[in-house]
């Protein structure tokens, strides 16, 4: 059931609204479609804003006359060419319409949606109110990435260089078009270190408790010779200082 219509103009809507993809201006008696101004008759304006406030309605032709001619006898015709020119402001068409629709036999009704620009504003607050919970969101998370790589940074760092696996570091060996990269960074490869190679060359001293040869072990055709530990020959030289 259609809510009973407003009898006479109200004066809320003489605020700007919008009907449909059209910004109403009624104090000024125009309205913007699509970028183009459009002026209209002072009883045109009264016409929409009426419509506009019983928006979805159906409102009779008396009705009409009472609202936006009180005490002043007119014709129908009156009130056909004003409806005609509202729809010719719009652009709509009365076989199809987008804004005006005839109800046969009962009278007219504003079909576009009708949206007051006071009725926009807690949706644009509530817009603001997601944008900064969006960012406040976005900031933690970066925040916490930042946690995350500053302690792994910093563990990194305090670790001794000794935990880390050896091995060469991405050397070049132009004779023969290679360049050694350490095992343990390929993924997917389950490298499990058995001893160093050319230990007396190292620069990151290392304790793991694996065999640390000087070159190669002797099946490799080196010397076989193996390395102290770090950590084995300070034990010596402290043994031996004292």
């Amino acid at each position: 059931m259609n809510p009973a219509p407003i009898s006479v103009i109200d004066s809320a809507p003489l605020d700007d609204f919008s009907v449909g993809g059209c910004r109403v201006h009624p104090a000024e008696n125009t309205m913007r479609c699509e970028g183009e101004l459009v002026a209209l008759e002072p009883k045109v304006m009264m016409l929409l804003v009426y419509l506009a406030q019983n928006a979805g309605s159906t409102i009779s032709r008396e009705q009409l006359f009472e609202a936006i001619w009180p005490g002043v006898v007119v014709s129908d015709d009156t009130l056909t060419q004003a409806v005609t020119k509202l729809r010719k402001a719009f652009g709509d068409n009365a076989r199809h319409p987008r804004y005006i629709q005839t109800v046969p036999k009962r009278g007219y009704r504003l079909c576009a949606a009708v949206t007051r620009a006071r009725d926009a504003l807690p949706s644009a607050r509530a817009s603001g109110r997601y944008r900064l919970r969006r960012f406040i969101v976005a900031a933690l998370v970066l925040l916490a990435g930042a946690i995350t790589i500053f302690i792994s940074v910093d563990r990194r760092e305090s670790a001794p260089p000794q935990s880390v696996p050896g091995g060469h570091i991405y050397t070049e060996h132009p004779a023969m078009g290679l360049i050694d990269v350490p095992a343990a960074v390929i993924e997917d490869f389950d490298f499990k270190p058995v001893f160093h190679v050319h230990y007396q060359e190292t620069v990151h001293e290392m304790v793991d408790g694996l065999p640390k040869y000087q070159d190669l072990p002797a099946q490799a055709e080196g010397s076989g010779r193996q390395l102290p530990e770090l950590a084995e020959a300070s034990l010596a030289s402290g043994r031996d200082a004292r």
